[in-house]
């Protein structure tokens, strides 16, 4: 209410006050193609930061990419792009996917298509934001299956928090609008436990 008032009030940028651009963080074994100039990826150890406006330049990729990788807390994130960067394309999706974030995600996926590993917390937001995530493979005709988002997984965590009401509530709507078997057993487990976990305690591999 605050902002808004404020955003009402005054003209934050008429005092030098302008949001930050967006920028997606990524790693990946390509080289981008704008005009004549190019881009390569494949120089970066660990991962880069592109404005949308960037991607939304690519005239063609260059490289090849096995799968992508699509990480929703950040540490997990840059420690699978040093991981597995060299040879895969690495994201953070930074929580429920903005809009600027999925059209550039689809830039991307139209020049280097491949399937995917969709990696989130293991709570009942978790499940929504990679569902988010996954409709973008599905428009592109591209497999994907979740990635440290299973019954196993939410187990072996070293720590759990419980499942607070809203938690409950998100998780009961999840499940009766039917959710894909890949997202499921965790669901059930979420219920039957009344646990959750987060991403950073997991074992990626």
């Amino acid at each position: 209410a605050e902002w808004a008032w404020l955003e009402r009030a005054l003209e934050l940028e008429d005092c030098g006050i302008g949001r930050h651009l967006p920028v997606l963080w990524l790693r990946a074994p390509l080289g981008l193609r704008v005009g004549t100039a190019r881009l390569d990826l494949r120089a970066v150890p660990d991962a880069i930061a592109l404005t949308p406006a960037t991607l939304a330049a690519i005239d063609s990729v260059e490289g090849v990419i096995e799968g992508w990788r699509v990480l929703e807390n950040r540490t997990s994130f840059e420690r699978a792009a040093r991981r597995f960067g060299q040879r895969e394309g690495v994201l953070w999706v930074p929580g429920f996917a903005p809009s600027w974030w999925r059209e550039a995600v689809t830039t991307l996926l139209r020049h280097a298509p491949a399937p995917a590993r969709i990696a989130c917390d293991p709570d009942p937001a978790g499940i929504a934001i990679a569902l988010g995530v996954a409709a973008l493979w599905d428009a592109a005709g591209l497999a994907w299956q979740p990635w440290g988002m299973d019954a196993a997984a939410l187990a072996a965590l070293p720590a759990h928090k419980p499942l607070s009401e809203s938690d409950r509530a998100q998780l009961a709507a999840l499940r009766a609008a039917g959710l894909p078997p890949a997202f499921a057993a965790l669901a059930e487990a979420m219920q039957a436990s009344g646990l959750k976990g987060e991403q950073e305690g997991l074992a990626l591999e």
